[in-house]
């Protein structure tokens, strides 16, 4: 884990989910990557869920607003509507 400061910690926890570790890691932390999906910088330690539309952007035409073909979000810049691991440049 990385804190505020950049200092790697490692954490440990039981079968309950309580931290019963907290100590300063021995090595040092990969460097960030970037998504190539969404242009998100992660570390592959700890790789969440990358958010992006599969579908191409729809400009508006005369009888409905622009919209995602995937899932019909209206805002360009709405979070995607699939979700996977990030994939690193």
């Amino acid at each position: 884990m990385l804190d505020g400061k950049g200092a790697v910690w490692d954490d440990t926890y039981d079968q309950f989910g309580q931290r019963g570790a907290h100590v300063r890691a021995t090595e040092p932390a990969a460097p960030a990557a970037r998504c190539v999906r969404c242009g998100v910088r992660f570390h592959p330690n700890h790789n969440y869920k990358c958010r992006r539309h599969k579908g191409a952007w729809q400009p508006a035409t005369a009888t409905r607003a622009a919209r995602w073909s995937c899932c019909a979000a209206v805002g360009r810049e709405e979070p995607g509507c699939h979700l996977a691991m990030h994939t690193a440049e």
